[in-house]
């Protein structure tokens, strides 16, 4: 395909330049036309008559031609101001569907660029960008220069370099899932064994704690019920010396030490209930102000392993 340069305004001047010729000719012509179309006759005879005839035939003639040469040149210029007006129509045209093919570019690479912004980094969505618009640059102005062959190639380009932004900005991606999800499955893993830890820290302090707890009461309650059960037998054994002394005594003391022994069981019966609950009560205090202790440092250590 050839490829034609032309200057509307140098065109347009031409024609004007043109259509001054035509005018002058055309004056001239009117001005020669009645000397040379209506000639004199020399003389009266037949020969001038014949001449003068002959030259004014010449001379109508002459405007004849200049006629057509002026409808010629007439429609000669008429053509080339049309031509140049087309010429700067087509312009115009291709200027506007040049324009038209940049807006339709910039909304392309708007929506290129609003679909890879909504789902990639803000680094990558400007890379994607400006390679978008550095590809539709070069090809509107190659467009501009020559033909729309530069705006398919330089659109072409784009879309490469846009495809190879989308793919690299893929496998990004993949290899961010890949890390999170290892990163994940590597937490998860330490997660689980801390907590796994921490139940088995849990059951082996709770049984420790109870095997202490049944352990120390084990060894306390004998000891309890055995001193118990001594003073219990001394204070028998010690009744029993008493009444036996009593009844060897004279008879006139033995209402008295019968009496005596009487108080002592009395005594002895309504000390017996307040020594129970006494030790009942010691014991509840010792173990009821121990325990919480314990478990609030059990519960505060088991906290901090969490």
């Amino acid at each position: 395909m050839s490829f034609v340069t032309a200057v509307p305004e140098l065109v347009e001047s031409a024609a004007q330049d043109l259509a001054g010729i035509r005018s002058a000719l055309v004056e001239a012509a009117q001005a020669v036309a009645v000397p040379t179309t209506a000639l004199a006759a020399a003389g009266e005879d037949e020969v001038s008559a014949a001449i003068a005839a002959l030259f004014g035939t010449f001379g109508q003639e002459y405007q004849a031609v200049s006629a057509q040469a002026a409808s010629f040149h007439e429609s000669f210029v008429r053509v080339l101001s049309g031509a140049a007006a087309s010429y700067v129509e087509a312009e115009v045209a291709n200027g506007a569907a040049l324009l038209a093919g940049e807006s339709a570019a910039a909304a392309v690479s708007g929506g290129f660029s609003g679909g890879l912004t909504a789902g990639l980094s803000a680094e990558l969505a400007l890379q994607a960008a400006n390679s978008l618009a550095t590809a539709f640059g070069s090809g509107v102005s190659g467009l501009a220069l020559q033909t729309g062959g530069a705006l398919v190639s330089g659109l072409g380009t784009g879309l490469v370099q846009t495809g190879e932004v989308i793919v690299s900005a893929g496998q990004a991606l993949q290899n961010l899932g890949s890390f999170m999800a290892g990163a994940g499955a590597g937490l998860s893993a330490q997660a689980s064994a801390a907590l796994t830890q921490a139940m088995n820290l849990g059951g082996s302090l709770s049984a420790q704690l109870g095997a202490s707890l049944s352990g120390n009461f084990n060894l306390a309650l004998p000891e309890l019920i055995a001193g118990f059960n001594n003073g219990l037998t001394g204070l028998i054994q010690t009744g029993q010396t008493i009444t036996t002394s009593l009844i060897g005594s004279a008879g006139s003391g033995l209402g008295a030490l019968f009496q005596t022994g009487g108080t002592v069981l009395t005594n002895f019966g309504s000390a017996l209930p307040e020594f129970a609950a006494q030790l009942s009560g010691a014991i509840s205090a010792t173990v009821g102000s121990s325990l919480p202790g314990l478990v609030g440092a059990f519960d505060s250590g088991f906290t901090g392993l969490v």
